[in-house]
């Protein structure tokens, strides 16, 4: 586990370096995986399918979500700032706050932040001290969309029809991934990019994990999360495979053992 607590500051460190360079004793606390229940969180809305999926339109403002580059940001008073762990607490990185663009449907980040505006998705990449939309990459969203979010690593996942759809960008346009769809479980709140390619899924009060085996998409057994009471929103620091847990006005981090889900207290975020 002290390893992993050393991974996961290495993993912030190098890329907060990158990001201004050319862009943009672990737990002692276990979660009880068998027990849980759900309560109704603000950040959900009920889609076509009966499903709820993350509303990210009506929360442009007062929320937190993870970063490509291992940290957190928060979205308050039409700005994003954003955090890094020292290793001993979370700092704020100054001199990188984003002013959120009149319009804007959503914010998220990938490999760079993402903004959801006028049925787009528009990028910016943080050069030269300040933050700059990169033109000619917008990803034109599809028609009847339910939600999108950064998946591995700058590939855009699309929920529509129950399902997510998966697009890249080639270099001259975006293009969907034939053969990746993942078709959704019935009953699922939210979808999120975990780590590495792999697929979040809550339902029932809990956080399942897939991966692509090369041919269709499989559940990875063993490594349900059951989501805390007062929960909530979920979200994954990507890099580091961390669990992100909002309770209270706080984050809360999980860390996978290989046999449990472990609470990791030295990491926890107060959100400003």
């Amino acid at each position: 586990m002290q390893n992993s607590r050393k991974l996961f500051i290495i993993f912030i460190l190098i890329n907060i370096m990158n990001m201004s360079c050319t862009k943009t004793n672990n737990s002692q606390s276990e979660i009880n995986n068998e027990t849980g229940n759900l309560n109704a969180s603000s950040d959900v809305v009920i889609n076509e399918t009966g499903n709820t999926t993350v509303n990210n339109i009506k929360n442009v403002n007062n929320s937190v979500f993870g970063t490509g580059f291992g940290g957190l940001a928060v979205s308050k008073d039409n700005k994003v700032q954003f955090y890094q762990n020292t290793g001993n607490s979370w700092q704020l990185m100054s001199g990188f706050d984003f002013t959120i663009p009149s319009g804007c449907d959503s914010v998220f980040s990938g490999n760079n932040l993402s903004v959801v505006k006028d049925g787009k998705v528009q990028f910016y990449e943080y050069i030269r001290n300040n933050w700059q939309l990169m033109r000619g990459l917008d990803f034109t969203l599809p028609n009847g969309y339910d939600s999108v979010f950064d998946f591995n690593g700058g590939n855009m996942a699309v929920i529509i029809n129950n399902k997510v759809q998966v697009y890249e960008y080639t270099g001259a346009n975006w293009q969907l991934i034939r053969g990746y769809d993942f078709m959704l479980p019935n009953r699922y709140d939210s979808v999120f990019d975990f780590s590495g390619g792999t697929m979040a899924v809550v339902i029932d009060n809990r956080v399942q994990l897939y991966q692509y085996s090369g041919t269709n998409w499989q559940l990875m057994n063993g490594y349900d999360f059951t989501l805390p009471n007062g929960y909530k929103s979920v979200f994954s620091i990507v890099l580091s495979g961390a669990m992100a847990v909002v309770i209270n006005d706080k984050v809360h981090f999980y860390e996978n053992t290989g046999t449990r889900w472990r609470l990791a207290p030295e990491h926890e975020f107060s959100i400003p």
